[in-house]
C-alpha cells in the first residue's frame, strides 16, 4: 500500500488489560465528603448534588449505543444547578480523592511495561482506548503512577466524552494514521475484540489467568520484549 510507513499500531484498553484494582467502586458517600472537602457546600445539598451526578453518569456509561456525557460537565452542571460553582482544578482534586490510584488500589498488570517497552523501542506505536469515569487529566496520571505513560503516543478516554467502545468512531479516531497494520489488545469481546474485527483489525484478547502479560505471543507479527524497568 502506497504511503503506508511499516510501523504497526498496537491499541490496548486499560482497565483489565493495562491496571487491575480489586476495590469496589466508590459509593455516594465517599463522593459526598470528597465534594464537601473541596466545594463549600452544605451536607444536604451535596448528597442531592452527589445523587443527581451518579445517575447521570451511570445512565451516560451503561448506554453504549451513546457518546459518554463528560465527567466533568455532568459535575459543572449539577453543581450549577443546585447555585454552587466549582472550577475544573477543584473537581479533579474531589475526584482524585475517591478514584485516584492510591485510593483505588490500581496496579499495573505483570508484564505490562515490558510488553509496552519492547514495542515501543522497536518503533510501533502504542496508544490506549479507554472506557472509564475518571477524565482524561487524571487517567494520565494514573498511567504514569503506574510507569506506563511513558510509552504511550496517543489515549482517548470515554469520560471526556464522545463516541466510546464498542461504537466503530471511537476505534477509526483513535487508529488514525499510516499503518501497515493495527492489533487491539484487551479483555472483552463485546467492547474490544469484535469491533475492531469488524474494521478489519488484528485482535489479541487478553487471558486475565496469564500471570504476565509479557506472555501474550505478539512475537507473531515482530514484537519482542524490552528491556524491564
Amino acid at each position: 500500500m502506497g504511503g503506508v510507513s511499516g510501523r504497526t499500531l498496537f491499541v490496548f484498553d486499560c482497565f483489565g488489560t493495562l491496571a487491575v484494582s480489586d476495590a469496589v467502586f466508590p459509593g455516594p458517600d465517599q463522593f459526598v465528603r470528597a465534594i464537601r472537602r473541596h466545594v463549600a457546600i452544605d451536607l444536604e445539598t451535596a448528597s442531592r448534588v452527589t445523587s443527581e451526578i451518579y445517575e447521570r453518569l451511570a445512565v451516560s456509561f451503561l448506554d453504549v449505543g451513546q457518546p459518554q456525557l463528560a465527567t466533568i460537565s455532568v459535575i459543572h452542571e449539577r453543581v450549577a444547578a443546585a447555585g454552587g460553582e466549582v472550577d475544573n482544578a477543584t473537581v479533579e482534586k474531589a475526584l482524585w480523592d475517591v478514584l485516584g490510584t492510591s485510593a483505588a488500589g490500581y496496579r499495573c498488570v505483570p508484564g505490562a511495561r515490558e510488553l509496552l517497552d519492547g514495542i515501543s523501542h522497536m518503533g510501533h506505536a502504542v496508544r490506549v482506548l479507554s472506557t472509564c469515569i475518571l477524565p482524561g487529566s487524571l487517567m494520565r496520571r494514573v498511567l504514569g503512577d503506574l510507569g506506563l505513560e511513558r510509552f504511550i503516543e496517543r489515549a482517548a478516554f470515554s469520560s471526556d466524552g464522545g463516541a466510546r467502545k464498542p461504537q466503530p468512531d471511537a476505534f477509526v479516531a483513535i487508529g488514525e494514521g499510516s499503518f501497515a497494520d493495527r492489533w487491539m489488545i484487551g479483555d472483552e469481546v463485546g467492547d474490544d475484540i469484535a469491533p475492531a474485527e469488524r474494521l478489519g483489525w488484528n485482535t489479541f484478547l487478553v487471558d486475565q489467568r496469564l500471570p504476565s502479560l509479557a506472555e501474550l505471543g505478539l512475537g507473531t507479527v515482530g514484537v519482542g520484549q524490552g528491556s524491564s524497568d
